[in-house]
């Protein structure tokens, strides 16, 4: 199969041919946004050259990861803050352009269904440290939904309000900054021990990937957080264990998620 990929992150966009698989072909260009009219330019202006790059002369299909709230059903993308787009359909009008089939799905979902497919994990959730603290989920190797964990409530009641305008939220106490620029501090070790359980008591997967660039500053205390978490989340005694792996999968993870969604 051929199938191209693409992750649109605010800065710059990612893509790459993948043929059973494998990634035959790679790049990335600036992100241009602002207008869905822009936007479908420069996803066209990147299969193009793919397209004649590899010499490919069909596609089997073309996936699409999109930082933000999309309707996998309908192909919109409801609302990408990043992008400056609300309520926008690409699908439709790159599937006619290109007669394939194109698919959508939120960029830490693709992440967590990309993890899944090569661990070959079926029950997992994938989360990134970064500004904010986001997540996919993949249950029975299907892919869920992607999660803004970064909102939900952790310290109720906290005086200092949330840049979404809420009190106590996650991402107020871990996220990438914090970990750059303090360290695995004991106090942030405890914190992401407690989200981990939170999300482990949620889902009930068997490992938790913990992603995104500043992730590797946590590597020395994978172990750590492992043996917190197993002290700690429901069930422990009589469940199976849940475990913890300190992973980045870089820039080729929402790429390769996106041409997963062929295949789930």
């Amino acid at each position: 199969m051929n199938i191209i990929g693409i992750d649109i992150g605010g800065n710059f966009t990612k893509f790459a041919l993948i043929q059973n698989g494998q990634i035959v072909h790679r790049g990335k260009t600036p992100t241009k946004t602002g207008c869905p009219a822009t936007l479908l330019k420069n996803l066209c202006t990147i299969i193009d050259g793919v397209l004649s790059a590899t010499n490919v002369p069909t596609l089997d299909g073309i996936g699409i990861g999109v930082a933000g709230m999309v309707d996998t059903k309908t192909g919109k993308i409801l609302s990408a803050t990043n992008l400056g787009i609300t309520n926008t359909d690409i699908t439709a009008p790159l599937s006619q352009k290109y007669g394939s089939e194109v698919k959508i799905g939120n960029d830490l979902a693709l992440f967590a269904l990309a993890a899944s497919k090569l661990s070959g994990i079926e029950n997992l959730v994938y989360i990134a440290l970064g500004t904010g603290i986001n997540a996919g989920v993949v249950i029975d190797g299907k892919v869920l939904a992607g999660i803004e964990y970064g909102h939900t409530t952790f310290i109720p009641n906290h005086p200092t309000p949330c840049g979404c305008g809420r009190y106590g939220c996650v991402e107020q106490f871990i996220n990438g900054k914090i970990l750059v620029e303090n360290g695995p501090t004991d106090t942030l070790i405890n914190h992401i021990s407690i989200m981990l359980t939170n999300i482990a008591n949620t889902y009930r997967p068997s490992t938790i990937y913990v992603g995104g660039a500043t992730s590797t500053h946590l590597k020395s205390f994978e172990k750590q957080l492992n043996e917190n978490i197993k002290l700690s989340h429901f069930g422990y005694k009589n469940a199976p264990p849940i475990t913890i792996k300190i992973c980045d999968l870089g820039n080729d993870g929402g790429v390769l998620g996106a041409a997963f969604l062929f295949t789930q």
